[in-house]
C-alpha cells in the first residue's frame, strides 16, 4: 500500500504567474499620491478628450458661476447630470488653454 502522506517538500509548484518590474515603482507611487495628484492626472486625460471649443466655454461660463453659487462647489466631471458634467468639461478645458498658454509664454 502506498503511504496516505505526501512530503510537500518534494512537490514543485509554480505559483507565480509573472514577475512585474514595475511593481515596487507602483508600491512607491501608490504611497505618495495624493487625491489632489490623482485629480490632476484625470483632468488631463478628460482634456484630451474632451471636444469644445472657445465659443462654447464663453457660453457655459455664466452657467458655471451660477452652478458654483447654488450649490457651494465646482461641477463634477463624474456627475450623471450631462449638464454639470459638460460644466465640468468646460472648467477642465478652460484650464487646460491656461497652461498651454502658460507653458508658451515660459518656455
Amino acid at each position: 500500500m502506498a503511504s496516505p502522506f505526501i512530503d510537500i517538500d518534494e512537490i514543485h509548484i509554480d505559483l507565480i504567474d509573472s514577475v512585474n518590474p514595475f511593481q515596487e515603482a507602483f508600491e512607491i507611487l501608490s504611497k505618495s499620491v495624493s487625491s489632489k495628484v490623482l485629480k490632476i492626472i484625470q483632468n488631463t486625460i478628460e482634456a484630451t478628450r474632451i471636444k469644445m471649443d472657445f465659443e462654447e466655454a464663453k457660453i457655459l461660463w455664466p452657467k458655471i458661476n451660477e452652478f458654483v453659487k447654488t450649490h457651494n462647489r465646482q461641477p463634477n466631471i463624474n456627475a450623471v447630470i450631462a449638464s454639470e458634467k459638460r460644466m465640468a468639461e468646460c472648467i477642465v478645458y478652460l484650464n487646460n488653454g491656461k497652461q498651454k498658454r502658460k507653458a508658451q509664454t515660459n518656455g
